[in-house]
């Protein structure tokens, strides 16, 4: 009898339930919160730590966030300096705001400029162009090269090519072939 995906189901119930920020990693995981969703998740998995998405809270919520930011702030960036700024993430190795989330970022950098961030953990951000070129490459290459030695001080080991081969070939290893089933009676029509 195949897995009809009931396990799986469960799994993301549990941890809906149980909350989220770094208390949803396995324990014993160095957790790094990710921001936004252009973080290369595959070289935080190389470096031995846990990738997990650092998402506005449902509901709305941004704690004192209207203490250092100004109204016209997306609520959803409100939302996650909130949970940033209340604590939720102190436990969190690192965190790695992405390029579409740069102005959070300096907010939480004002934090900790104004003595007020004992409880973030350190931060790092993560600005890859979505483009190609050789200024493009050139800049997107020395990023990456930040973000692995943020990584590897973070989890004090090197960031190799081959764990990060090993990340891509895991990651693809987990995909779902391209949204196709691989059996179609996994995936019966309609009606049958």
């Amino acid at each position: 009898m195949r897995d009809t995906g009931q396990a799986a189901l469960e799994l993301l119930s549990q941890r809906y339930r149980s909350g989220r920020g770094p208390g949803a990693a396995p324990a014993g995981s160095a957790v790094v919160g990710c921001v936004g969703n252009v973080i290369p998740e595959e070289v935080i998995v190389a470096a031995g730590c846990v990738p997990l998405q650092v998402a506005p809270a449902p509901g709305g919520s941004d704690g004192d966030a209207s203490r250092f930011m100004e109204d016209s702030v997306p609520r959803e960036w409100r939302s996650v300096f909130g949970q940033i700024l209340a604590g939720t993430w102190s436990a969190a190795k690192l965190i790695v705001v992405g390029r579409d989330y740069h102005v959070l970022y300096y907010y939480l950098k004002e934090v900790v400029r104004l003595g007020l961030g004992q409880q973030l953990p350190p931060l790092h951000v993560c600005d890859l162009i979505p483009d190609s070129g050789p200024a493009a490459d050139a800049y997107n290459d020395r990023e990456m090269a930040a973000l692995t030695g943020r990584l590897a001080r973070v989890a004090g080991r090197p960031v190799t090519a081959e764990a990060i081969a090993a990340a891509n070939a895991a990651n693809a290893a987990n995909a779902v072939n391209d949204g196709k089933p691989d059996d179609p009676a996994d995936n019966p029509e309609p009606g049958d």
